[in-house]
């Protein structure tokens, strides 16, 4: 049986949440069923570090600083090199030339995914709204950024589907190391501890999580 090539566009390799899930997807993926290439619009960036390079083709097409119209030529090329049966687009930074380059190179299937952060401006919503509906599915990392979505772009909830990102829990989860965490910090074990890793940015909504633990207290 053939195996499914997926490309994954992506800016850029660099420490980030859209990043490390492509990487965990790309390492993890079942590679009896399944062939994965990133595609990295700039070169570098510390996670490529982290790639099993035996299991992931890895393509660099240096862009240029700021808007770069050569890239869909660029796609279209790798494209035809590796010939992807789906080309995944991840955010908005993706999304254009990698949909224009995919439908250029015939890509069959075209996936377009955001992580997190909702283009606003109207000329943004307006061009996402006209290149999400060239793309065969749009996904979203959960049920409220989904609405969201759809509400500030003015797309079909319908044709937004939801996969949260996964979490490798025997590698995060309770260990004697966390004892001695606690212990260090002066924390009972059987206290209850919340914790968040995550940047002082508004998108990250960390003043959320303070107001709910003021609640909490």
């Amino acid at each position: 049986m053939r195996r499914l090539r997926v490309m994954h566009a992506i800016h850029q390799l660099n420490v980030g949440g859209a990043e490390n899930g492509i990487v965990n997807l790309v390492n993890h993926i079942d590679p009896l069923h399944f062939e994965s290439s990133i595609c990295t619009f700039v070169g570098g960036g510390s996670l490529k570090g982290r790639l099993d390079r035996s299991r992931t083709k890895v393509f660099e097409l240096g862009k240029k600083a700021g808007n770069d119209p050569t890239l869909p030529l660029k796609i279209l090329k790798v494209c035809r090199i590796w010939q992807p049966h789906i080309l995944h687009t991840h955010a908005w930074g993706t999304m254009c030339e990698g949909i224009i380059g995919a439908k250029l190179g015939r890509i069959p299937v075209i996936v377009h995914g955001e992580h997190g952060t909702i283009q606003k401006k109207s000329v943004n919503t307006y061009i996402q709204r006209l290149v999400w509906g060239i793309a065969d599915q749009i996904l979203s990392v959960s049920e409220v950024h989904k609405q969201k979505l759809a509400k500030t772009i003015g797309f079909s909830q319908e044709r937004i589907k939801v996969i949260q990102n996964g979490v490798d829990t025997n590698r995060f989860s309770p260990s004697n190391e966390n004892k001695k965490i606690r212990k260090r910090l002066g924390i009972a074990e059987t206290e209850v501890v919340i914790a968040t890793i995550g940047r002082l940015v508004p998108v990250k909504n960390q003043a959320m999580l303070i107001k709910a633990f003021s609640e909490l207290s």
